[in-house]
């Protein structure tokens, strides 16, 4: 995917009430796609809602199939980003978080973003329908998050 977006500012939101309008109108935005490719509409609308460097950065690691899923026996699901600097690990659910210091930094410390780009891939791939999975077993993510 080779695309390029619109010169346009992204939303920028405080904490509080503004959380549950951004996910609203994201969550809405997301609901839209509904094919295996996104609508020159639907990129728009997300580079006005996320902003340009961070759309740009997750379609990349979309387009380089960098997300995978990765699903336990018992059906609890993890999501293992290759990111530029290191391997990621997504978790989608009551608060969606990222292991990546852009999500620790700027979402949960600062409040300066609403997401990272590996959230947004994952968030995006998953309605792309375009996330390789791969059933693990418990053992081999304990060994994932003890670095062996």
């Amino acid at each position: 995917m080779n695309r390029k977006c619109p010169q346009t500012m992204a939303f920028s939101l405080e904490t509080g009430d503004d959380d549950n309008a951004f996910e609203v109108i994201f969550n809405r935005q997301l609901e839209q796609i509904d094919s295996t490719e996104l609508t020159d509409q639907q990129i728009h609308a997300l580079h006005v809602i996320c902003g340009p460097d961070i759309l740009l950065a997750s379609l990349e690691l979309l387009d380089h199939k960098a997300v995978r899923k990765l699903v336990l026996k018992n059906g609890q699901a993890l999501y293992e980003v290759q990111g530029n600097e290191a391997i990621y690990h997504v978790q989608l659910g009551f608060k969606d978080s990222c292991t990546c210091r852009t999500f620790i930094d700027g979402v949960i410390i600062k409040g300066r973003q609403t997401m990272c780009a590996h959230l947004l891939a994952v968030r995006i791939g998953f309605r792309l329908g375009s996330i390789e999975t791969q059933e693990i077993s418990l053992e081999n993510l304990v060994t994932i998050f003890s670095g062996s």
